[in-house]
C-alpha cells in the first residue's frame, strides 16, 4: 500500500545512517512510502529519492509544532492530485510532534492513522523539565487516542488506551524493546582498553588517574532511577578499597542533592559529575563496573550497551537485564533494597579481577546471543505491516458506522382528486 510516514529524527537526513537505512527498508511494504522529516535546522538536503520506492521530505519549521503544521501543507501541496489523496495510511513515528503532524493529515484527508509510541520514560523526565515540556503527556495522549492503531514497548501506553475504550486490546501492538546498541563489538576479546586519541573519545581511566577501579552510573538525576543508592554502594566499597571512584553521568533535578549526599558522607572526592553526552560508548569500555539501581525501569538500553561493551554489570531487576543476563554467570541482581548485595558484589569483583574479566566477556556474548535470537530479518516490517491492517480495519468499521443514512423526505400522502 502508498504510506506516508512522519518522523522527527533528522538522523534520517544523514546519509547511509541506521535510521535512514531503516526507512528504505520500509520500500518492500508498499508501491511508493512518503517520509516527511520534520526538522528546525535552516540548512536540510532538498526532498530526494532514496530507492526505488522512497522519498525522503524535509520539513522545515523554526521550531517543531510549527514543523508539524508546514508537514500538513506539504501533504495537500505534493500528495493530493487528480483530486485525490494519494496515500492511504499515516504513519507517525513518535507520539510527539510527528502525531501531531499525522493526526492533522489523516484528520484532513480522511485516512487511517497509525502511531509508534516509544520510550515513554523520556516523557516523564520532560515534565519536570520545563512547563512547555509538561504538556506533552495529555497532548500525546489526544493524539493516541485519536489513531486507528498504535505499536508501544510501554505497558503504561496499552493500559493508559484500555481504559479509555476495551478495543483498545485489539489495536495496539506491543514490541519488544528496540535496542539501539552505540558500541560496535570488533571481536576482540581483549580487556577494554583507552580509545586511541585519534577518537576524540573519553577515556575515563585516563580522566580520573587517582581512581583505580571506577563504577560508572547512566541515568537522569530524577528520583526514579535511585542514584543515591550508588553513591551510598560507592559508601560502602571505600571502606574496604580506598582507590574506587563513582562517575556519575546524566543531568536533572536531584544534582544538588546527590552532590550533598556524598559530601555528608565524606566521599565527595570519590564521586565526579559529568554532564549528560549521546557518546557514551567509551564510558562503557573504560569503566570497570556499571550499576543499574532503579527500582523499576531501566533507563533507556543502557543495560544493553553496557553488555555490548564487555563492561561488567550489577543491577536490579529492571530492563533487559533479566532478559539476557544470568546471575553470577554475566552479570549480577540485587534487591533494591539490598544495599550490602551491592557492596558485597562490588567487593568481590575488585578483589577478583579474574572473575571480573570472565563475568564481562560473559555478559557481552550473553547479550550478542540475546539479539540474535529476537531480532530476525524483516520482523520490523512484518510487525509494521500487521500494524496498517489494523488501522485501516479500524478505521473502515468507524466510516461504516458513522455514515449517515440517506436523508427520507416526508411521507406524502395523495390527495383524492375531486
Amino acid at each position: 500500500m502508498d504510506a506516508l510516514l512522519i518522523t522527527s529524527d533528522t538522523e534520517v537526513l544523514r546519509e547511509r545512517s541506521d535510521a535512514q537505512e531503516r526507512v528504505k527498508a520500509y520500500g518492500a511494504l508498499g508501491k511508493h512510502i512518503v517520509v516527511f522529516v520534520l526538522h528546525t535546522q535552516k540548512a536540510a538536503p532538498p526532498p530526494w529519492r532514496a530507492s526505488q520506492t522512497v522519498w525522503i521530505m524535509p520539513i522545515y519549521g523554526p521550531i517543531l509544532p510549527i514543523a508539524a503544521y508546514n508537514a500538513m501543507h506539504a501533504a495537500r501541496r505534493e500528495l493530493y492530485f487528480q483530486k485525490k489523496f494519494q496515500v492511504e495510511i499515516i504513519d507517525a513515528g513518535d507520539a510527539y510532534f510527528s502525531a501531531f503532524a499525522a493526526w492533522l493529515i489523516a484528520h484532513t484527508f480522511k485516512r487511517p492513522l497509525h502511531i509508534t509510541a516509544l520510550e515513554f520514560d523520556r516523557v516523564a523526565e520532560a515534565r519536570r523539565a520545563s512547563r512547555f515540556s509538561a504538556l506533552l503527556w495529555p497532548v500525546s495522549h489526544f493524539l493516541l487516542t485519536r489513531a486507528d492503531s498504535v505499536s508501544t514497548d510501554a505497558e503504561a501506553v496499552r493500559d493508559a488506551l484500555i481504559r479509555v475504550d476495551p478495543s483498545w486490546k485489539d489495536r495496539v501492538t506491543m514490541l519488544a524493546r528496540s535496542v539501539d546498541i552505540q558500541v560496535e563489538y570488533t571481536g576482540s576479546a581483549a580487556a577494554p582498553g583507552a580509545p586511541s586519541a585519534q577518537s576524540g573519545e573519553a577515556d575515563l581511566r585516563a580522566r580520573y588517574p587517582q581512581y583505580k577501579i571506577i563504577l560508572l552510573t547512566v541515568a537522569p538525576f530524577t528520583p526514579e532511577y535511585n542514584l543515591q543508592l550508588a553513591i551510598r554502594v560507592l559508601a560502602g566499597v571505600l571502606q574496604t578499597y580506598k582507590f574506587a571512584g563513582l562517575v556519575m553521568v546524566g543531568e536533572g533535578s536531584e544534582e544538588r542533592a546527590l552532590r550533598a549526599l556524598a559530601r555528608k558522607m565524606g566521599i565527595e572526592g570519590h564521586v565526579a559529575f559529568e554532564k549528560w553526552t549521546p557518546e557514551l560508548a567509551s564510558y562503557y569500555k573504560t569503566a570497570h563496573i556499571f550499576l543499574v539501581t532503579a527500582p523499576e525501569k531501566e533507563y533507556r538500553n543502557t543495560i544493553a550497551d553496557a553488555a555490548n561493551a564487555s563492561c561488567t554489570i550489577i543491577s536490579t531487576h529492571v530492563g533487559l537485564a533479566a532478559e539476557f543476563l544470568k546471575s553470577e554467570e554475566s552479570g549480577y541482581f540485587c534487591d533494591v533494597n539490598d544495599i550490602e548485595c551491592f557492596v558485597r558484589t562490588a567487593d568481590m569483583l575488585i578483589k577478583n579481577p579474574a572473575v571480573r574479566e570472565r563475568v564481562r566477556l560473559n555478559g557481552m556474548l550473553a547479550f550478542q546471543g540475546y539479539m540474535a535470537q529476537n531480532e530476525p530479518a524483516g520482523q520490523e516490517g512484518d510487525a509494521r505491516q500487521k500494524t496498517w491492517e489494523i488501522a485501516q480495519q479500524h478505521f473502515a468499521a468507524v466510516q461504516t458506522a458513522t455514515k449517515k443514512p440517506p436523508k427520507v423526505g416526508p411521507a406524502i400522502t395523495e390527495k383524492p382528486t375531486k
